[in-house]
């Protein structure tokens, strides 16, 4: 190869090497600007919490024995209480306070 062609061909890749990184850029203007547009559709979307678990208390106040009291291994309970558990404690207030800041 020539000097000349050398050149010419050094030319060329330096070309493509620009219109990739334009590509990429226009690439991550596009990504840019899909976030910046779902970031607006995110301020309207509440947020719904799930509780991480349940607790249950079925107070029953008697002997579950068969030797004691009245003799009943067996009671039907009602719950007096149920309550949830989010990740923050029990309070789901601390738990937007603490992980979202507001």
């Amino acid at each position: 190869m020539s000097k000349s062609e050398i050149k010419a061909y050094r030319e060329k890749e330096k070309k493509k090497m620009k219109e990739k990184t334009k590509a990429k850029q226009k690439q991550r203007k596009g990504k840019q600007e899909q976030e910046s547009d779902t970031e607006s559709e995110e301020e309207d979307v509440s947020l719904i919490l799930t509780p991480d678990y349940e607790e249950f208390y079925f107070p029953c106040n008697k002997w579950l024995d068969s030797k004691e009291d009245d003799r009943k291994t067996e009671r039907q309970l009602k719950c007096k209480k149920k309550q949830l558990h989010y990740k923050g404690g029990i309070n789901p207030g601390n738990y937007y306070k603490n992980d979202y800041g507001i």
